[in-house]
């Protein structure tokens, strides 16, 4: 004859037990604090039934009502999140000038380059044309 499932609980709780070693009076101390955990999650479930209830008295008007507040309240979030500072505008500024500065010191290094190029060439006796 197969074992029902509180049964089988039983036995697997009591194997595990053995399983670990402990005595009997360690058993006896392990199911009171089963027992004790199974009753808070009953007191939990009795709050949410009733929560669940007077959820269902106001909850169509509520449901109706989420979407526009949830939206408004992602909209001036996101709006807030994308507002420009005057700290932003400022590192922008400074992060241009700093590109404009590099970009002109290559160009000076490319002009450079290209004088002493043509020196060489001149020094060399050599025409160059361009």
């Amino acid at each position: 004859m197969p074992l029902t499932a509180r049964e089988a609980f039983k036995v697997g709780f009591v194997a595990r037990c053995v399983e670990h070693g402990m005595t009997a009076q360690q058993m006896a101390g392990a199911v009171k604090a089963a027992m004790d955990k199974l009753a808070l999650f009953g007191a939990v479930g009795d709050a949410a039934t009733a929560l669940t209830q007077l959820v269902g008295s106001v909850g169509v008007p509520l449901a109706l009502a989420a979407p526009p507040i949830l939206g408004g309240i992602a909209g001036a979030g996101l709006a807030k999140a994308t507002d420009v500072t005057d700290k932003d505008v400022a590192d922008i500024k400074d992060r241009e000038v700093i590109d404009t500065y590099r970009t002109e010191a290559a160009k000076v290094r490319r002009q450079q380059a290209i004088r002493r190029l043509q020196q060489a060439k001149q020094s060399r006796g050599g025409r160059m044309f361009l």
